[in-house]
């Protein structure tokens, strides 16, 4: 588990200038800045890294944002574990990525997928975002960021108001096994649909953007 404190000192993982030193263990986000007298979060070395392919993926527990109902995806399960982390429904590249998801949705449950699309909002913002967007996707609140640190994509922007997650995409197995494993560079890497119909693909399940094409 990932541990922080608060210090109010000079960040020794900066460079001069304000601009976060990669390399420093004690920073995680190299976009952040700091000065002098900044407030800087300490992150112990047993941080957890993002599960690459082959590994085992951790457990998690999320909320329902409608009914408040804690909903668990653990293993082993029937058939395959989607989860996606999204920075925020107030994203746009994060949007556009849950609408490629509702796309193949029916062809993931199809072949035994249980989705998580994950968020840190509150649930009252989460419940609106579905409600006016109308997309059917189960998307859940990420409490505390729990879900989002144990897969290693919590990051910090120097204040607790802006914690988020990297925008991610984990395919799991039935014994919880990492069998895709994307985590983005940017806000806009994040290329669900492609990602999807790959792996569709090689269950010889068309997707249902190339069922629709082919009608």
């Amino acid at each position: 588990t990932a541990i922080h404190r608060g210090t109010s000192r000079k960040n020794p993982g900066c460079k001069p200038g304000g601009h976060l030193n990669p390399k420093a263990a004690s920073c995680r986000e190299q976009t952040s800045t700091c000065g002098t007298n900044s407030t800087v979060r300490e992150v112990s070395s047993t941080v957890p890294q993002p599960p690459t392919k082959g590994s085992t993926a951790p457990a998690i527990a999320v909320l329902h944002p409608q009914t408040g109902a804690e909903v668990t995806f653990g293993y082993p399960v029937s058939g395959f574990t989607l989860v996606l982390f999204l920075r925020a429904t107030w994203c746009p590249y994060c949007t556009e990525q849950l609408k490629a998801l509702a796309t193949h949705k029916a062809a993931l449950e199809k072949n035994g997928f249980r989705i998580a699309c994950l968020s840190a909002e509150s649930p009252s913002v989460l419940e609106a975002y579905l409600k006016k967007s109308g997309l059917d996707v189960p998307l859940f609140h990420d409490a505390n960021h729990g879900a989002a640190k144990a897969f290693g994509v919590h990051y910090w922007l120097r204040y607790d108001g802006f914690n988020l997650a990297h925008p991610a995409l984990f395919i799991i197995g039935a014994n919880g096994e990492t069998l895709v494993s994307h985590v983005s560079k940017s806000m806009s890497d994040l290329p669900v649909g492609h990602l999807l119909e790959t792996f569709l693909g090689f269950l010889g399940q068309p997707s249902s953007e190339t069922s629709d094409a082919k009608q």
